[in-house]
């Protein structure tokens, strides 16, 4: 085993004793903020959406935060990188002396395979975030697309029979201004008014997917990520690095993730209604 390795163990173990004896923990996000998500949009139309709007407002002032206070966290990392290795070696074990019974524990614990579990549970739900918003997401979205295309249908067989009526081609855009006629646009609206709100609305697949990833977050992927800046902070303690401004920002990344995500689904909707109040515009 090399200094450095040796090093490093010893620091494992006294951060571990730090969190275990003095209950030492991370600044984190206030619940609040949670709290201040506003309600997920239910309109079946993008235009003037003032629900999305008020989620990317949202967005922008975590992100804005999470950024200065990642700037904070950052220098405070830096000083504890600068602390001499042989001094942070001589605290540590100074720290497993005053508390024999907890450094056995944890020296007991720090076995190679047991750090590289509590990596691959960091990595799991890693992947899994990534899974969720990548795979799950897309899945999802493909089955409204389907849904959409089948609920359209008959007005697109409708418009398929005039297009060959007209003698027009499979590309053509057809007659009028945007080459659809109005009565297209009448069915299209009336079927997306009937069938939408089972995907956007209140009660609809989208927001019950997007609970079941806030869920995920809050009780998984936060709790997870603050453990870590727990530890991150009990370093900075052993280093003797001043740390009083460093917080936590898994909350922020979470609250972020979670926006962008419900933005790409509602992205999906139509802009505006074709034919507001049976009156259609082309």
């Amino acid at each position: 085993m090399t200094v450095h390795d040796f090093v490093r163990r010893l620091l494992i173990a006294a951060a571990a004793i730090l969190i275990c004896a003095t209950a030492l923990h991370a600044q984190t996000a206030p619940a609040s903020l949670w709290v201040k998500m506003p309600p997920l949009p239910t309109a079946c139309y993008s235009e003037d959406d003032a629900a999305y709007n008020r989620l990317t407002a949202m967005h922008d002032s975590v992100q804005a935060d999470h950024y200065r206070q990642n700037d904070i966290n950052a220098a405070i990392d830096e000083q504890a990188r600068k602390v001499d290795m042989m001094e942070v070696a001589r605290r540590m074990q100074e720290a497993m002396l005053r508390d024999p019974q907890n450094a056995q524990k944890y020296l007991g614990a720090m076995h190679p395979s047991t750090a590289q579990e509590q990596t691959e549970e960091a990595q799991a739900l890693l992947a899994e975030d990534n899974r969720i918003r990548q795979e799950e997401s897309v899945a999802l979205m493909t089955r409204y697309d389907a849904a959409f295309q089948k609920a359209r249908g008959p007005g697109n067989a409708r418009w398929a029979v005039l297009r060959k009526k007209l003698g027009l081609g499979s590309d053509a855009m057809g007659p009028g201004e945007s080459g659809v006629p109005e009565w297209a646009w009448t069915e299209w609206h009336e079927i997306l008014k009937e069938w939408d709100p089972a995907w956007f609305g209140a009660g609809g697949q989208i927001l019950a997917f997007l609970k079941r990833y806030k869920d995920f977050l809050m009780q998984k992927r936060v709790p997870q990520d603050e453990e870590n800046d727990k530890k991150k902070l009990a370093t900075y303690k052993i280093y003797n690095t001043p740390a009083t401004g460093y917080k936590s920002v898994a909350t922020h990344a979470a609250i972020e993730h979670y926006i962008e995500l419900a933005q790409k689904l509602y992205g999906a909707r139509e802009t505006v209604p074709r034919c507001p109040n049976g009156k259609c515009t082309l």
